[in-house]
């Protein structure tokens, strides 16, 4: 139930087009689409959005070459069965550093909803960090202007959550309150919140970037830092103890990978191992004062405020750092 939004323009050229060679526009339908009249008169009526496929039927049978198509097209809107409002998405998004920072912080923290049975359908994203939660939220304001999401908070059990508590997180969420659900987590230890965006056209979407995101930051050095501050404003950490180091940890070791091969690219050491002590876990090692000030200065933990003052506290710190920690 895809559609595309074109100019009133276009859609009069196209009648235009059907009438010269087949007649009518019922006519057309009769010969050629062979669906309800009324529903394909609708799209020339309303002059606004077209079937994305019947409108490449149209255009294959009329000789209008598909490129022509593509440039008149605005923007693309799906109905789904039980949906009151259409969700309207870009026809194109810019893949600048903040889109390649929300995405990589959404293959960190993300999930899809896959229970391994049936096609991934959702978008979710939790953090318990608001800074980071907010960010999130931005990211996805900024590219899917029109894709309506809410915030499910999660409440450990044993903390209290009165009235006045909630309306204090909806304000600093800035969200409606219809938008925000409030639930206990058995097993939580802190607040946390998670980003629901339940439209399995936007995940489909998603899903199908990754590669041509990864491919572009292997070319560009501003993107590639994105990426991996986005992957740390996630899943990595900053100690200022006895050690002080940066790293970055998880089970994925093809994604452990690429962040090594664009550490490498933005010309920042490491060290890479897969933990004795936790079995199947890689990690990364950033360790050194140059070195590590070099990681501030290109990559740094961006919104998470608590890492990025840990940072900030190890490239000031005057005693000299060691190149990695002991394990």
């Amino acid at each position: 139930m895809i559609y595309v939004e074109v100019s009133k323009n276009f859609t009069d050229y196209l009648r235009e087009k059907i009438i010269q060679d087949y007649g009518s526009i019922k006519a057309y339908n009769r010969k050629v689409s062979r669906i309800n009249y009324v529903t394909f008169k609708w799209a020339f009526q309303r002059k606004k959005y077209h079937n994305y496929n019947r409108l490449l039927k149209i255009a294959n049978s009329l000789d209008i070459p598909e490129e022509d198509v593509s440039k008149e097209i605005k923007g693309f809107y799906h109905w789904g069965s039980h949906r009151k409002q259409g969700l309207k998405i870009p026809k194109n998004i810019a893949l600048n550093d903040f889109f390649v920072e929300g995405y990589a912080l959404y293959l960190a923290e993300g999930d899809t909803g896959f229970n391994g049975k049936k096609k991934p359908r959702k978008l979710r994203f939790t953090n318990s960090e608001l800074c980071v939660i907010k960010h999130y939220m931005n990211w996805l304001d900024n590219f899917f202007t029109d894709c309506p999401y809410s915030v499910n908070v999660v409440f450990p059990e044993n903390m209290k959550l009165s009235e006045e508590c909630k309306k204090k997180i909806i304000k600093k969420l800035s969200l409606n309150k219809e938008k925000v659900r409030f639930s206990r987590g058995y097993h939580n230890k802190q607040i946390k919140y998670r980003v629901c965006l339940d439209q399995a056209i936007i995940i489909d979407l998603v899903l199908t970037l990754e590669e041509t995101i990864k491919e572009a930051t292997k070319n560009n050095e501003k993107l590639a830092a994105a990426y991996v501050r986005g992957m740390m404003i996630g899943e990595g950490t900053a100690y200022c103890n006895r050690s002080k180091y940066v790293r970055i940890e998880m089970k994925n070791q093809k994604e452990i990978d690429f962040i090594s091969e664009l550490l490498d690219i933005l010309a920042i050491q490491y060290k890479k191992k897969c933990r004795s002590n936790r079995e199947g876990m890689w990690s990364l090692y950033i360790g050194g004062r140059e070195n590590i000030k070099r990681y501030s200065r290109v990559i740094g933990f961006g919104v998470h405020k608590k890492r990025q003052d840990i940072l900030d506290k190890i490239v000031n710190t005057e005693k000299k750092l060691g190149i990695l920690p002991k394990q």
